[in-house]
C-alpha cells in the first residue's frame, strides 16, 4: 500500500532512521539497496560534522553511520536468519533455508553460497548468480525472514519470525497487538541491551510506514512496548484500529507475498 511520507524538518532527518532522505528514498520501497545506504551515510557524514547541529544531534547521525558502514560492509544476513526460496521448475530448491555460520547459505545441488557482504536486496539477484552454475537462467523469488523479540504490552509477548519487508506495525500486529496499558509513545528497539531506536525514531517509522529492512533491524533485536497506568494514548487508538485490520495469520501474509 503506497504511503506519502510527511515532510521531516532537517534535524528530524538527521535522527530519524530512514534509509534515505524523502527526495531519493520514498517510503513504498521495502528494501534499502547499496545506493540508498550510500546517499544516507554521505548525509550523515555531512551531518556529523555540522556546526549547524546539536552535539546530541551529531552522535545521533554518527551512530546511524557506523552502523550503515558495517551493514554495508558484512551485509544484512546473520546466523539463524531464514530465507524463503522459490525456483520455477525447482521443486528441490524451493524452500525455507536457514542461515548458518560464514554467513552461508546451504543449498540442494548447489552447495554453500555465501552471505558475506550480501544487502537483502541484492538477495534474489545473488542467489540467481550462484544458481546460475547449475541453471540456465533460473527464475527464482527470495524472501529473507529475521527473528525478533515483541516484549512487554502487546497480546502474545515473545519470538516472533517475521519477513524482513513488512512495515514496523505489522510486527506489533503479528504479536496481537498493544494492549491497553501499553505506552505507545515508548515504543524502542533493544540490541544486546542497548537502544538501537528510539521512541522518536519508531514515531516517526511508523507514521512514514517503514520496513524493518529501512529501519536496519537485525535477528534478535528486542522491540519493547513499556506499560502504563491504563487508559489510551494518542498514538495508540489508531495503531490499535490498525492491529484490527491487519491480524492475519503470518504464514498467509508471507506466502501471498513471494507466490
Amino acid at each position: 500500500m503506497k504511503r506519502t511520507p510527511l515532510a521531516l524538518s532537517t534535524a528530524l532527518l538527521v535522527c530519524a532512521v530512514s534509509i534515505a532522505a524523502a527526495q531519493t528514498a520514498p517510503s513504498t520501497r521495502v528494501y534499502a539497496t547499496r545506493a540508498d545506504l550510500e546517499t544516507r551515510l554521505d548525509f550523515l557524514d555531512r551531518a556529523a560534522n555540522s556546526t549547524a547541529y546539536s552535539d546530541g544531534l551529531r552522535g545521533r547521525a554518527r551512530d546511524e553511520a557506523t552502523t550503515i558502514r558495517t551493514r554495508l560492509e558484512q551485509g544484512d544476513f546473520q546466523v539463524g536468519d531464514r530465507v524463503m526460496v522459490a525456483v520455477e521448475d525447482e521443486a528441490e530448491l524451493s524452500d525455507t533455508f536457514t542461515v548458518t555460520t560464514g554467513p552461508l547459505l546451504r543449498l540442494p545441488v548447489v552447495g554453500d553460497v555465501t552471505l558475506s557482504g550480501v544487502l537483502r536486496a541484492d538477495l534474489e539477484s545473488h542467489l540467481a548468480t550462484a544458481l546460475s552454475r547449475f541453471l540456465r537462467d533460473p527464475r527464482l523469488r527470495a524472501r529473507s525472514m529475521i527473528r525478533i523479540a515483541v516484549d512487554g504490552a502487546v497480546t502474545r509477548p515473545g519470538f516472533q519470525t517475521v519477513p524482513s519487508e513488512i512495515v514496523l506495525a505489522d510486527a506489533l500486529t503479528i504479536a496481537g497487538g498493544a494492549s491497553p496499558n501499553a505506552r505507545m509513545d515508548k515504543l524502542r528497539v533493544t540490541r544486546n541491551g542497548r537502544t538501537v531506536l528510539t521512541s522518536q525514531q519508531i514515531e516517526d517509522a511508523l507514521r512514514e510506514g517503514r520496513t524493518i529492512d529501512q529501519l536496519g533491524v537485525q535477528a534478535g533485536d528486542r522491540l519493547e512496548v513499556p506499560t502504563r497506568g491504563g487508559g489510551l494514548g494518542a498514538m495508540e487508538q489508531p495503531l490499535r484500529a490498525f492491529s484490527i485490520l491487519l491480524s492475519v495469520p503470518l504464514t498467509i501474509y508471507t506466502l501471498t507475498q513471494i507466490f
